[in-house]
């Protein structure tokens, strides 16, 4: 997925100046999740609640994986 398709584009109404609307049929959750997180900005997921939790998922991988040992 290129970042460039996220931006909302200028000549096509959307929910706002500042935000976007991204729809996929991408069929792997886990593999979703980790493209979204890695474009950079911030987004929140509505549905479905798989892909919800399988950024949850990633979130708490990525926490244990960096966080600080002793």
């Amino acid at each position: 997925m290129n970042p460039s398709a996220l931006r909302r584009r200028a000549d096509r109404p959307g929910p706002g100046a500042d935000r976007c609307r991204y729809s996929t049929g991408a069929d792997d959750r886990a593999w979703l999740a980790g493209v979204l997180a890695a474009v950079g900005v911030p987004y929140r997921v509505e549905r479905p609640a798989e892909l919800a939790r399988a950024t949850r998922d990633l979130a708490a991988r990525d926490g244990a994986a960096s966080a600080r040992r002793p």
